[in-house]
């Protein structure tokens, strides 16, 4: 609730909202339910299979993709 609160009151529908220590998704569940769009990064793999998890429970039809590197 405190990140959707604070995304509703620095960003508008439709922003980019990038989140470089993504964790475990937080800001990507916040952004969907405000129709922002994200952009994550995350170092651990652990973590980004809980976001991947988060994001296609709250949205099954998205196609969710992990970009190695």
């Amino acid at each position: 609730a405190l990140i959707r609160h604070m995304l509703a009151n620095s960003t508008r529908r439709g922003d980019m909202v990038l989140d470089p220590f993504a964790g475990s998704g937080s800001t990507l569940v916040g952004c969907e339910l405000l129709g922002r769009r994200a952009a994550l990064i995350e170092f651990e793999p652990r973590f980004c299979d809980v976001i991947v998890r988060r994001w296609l429970a709250l949205e099954p039809r998205h196609d969710a993709q992990r970009v190695r590197g």
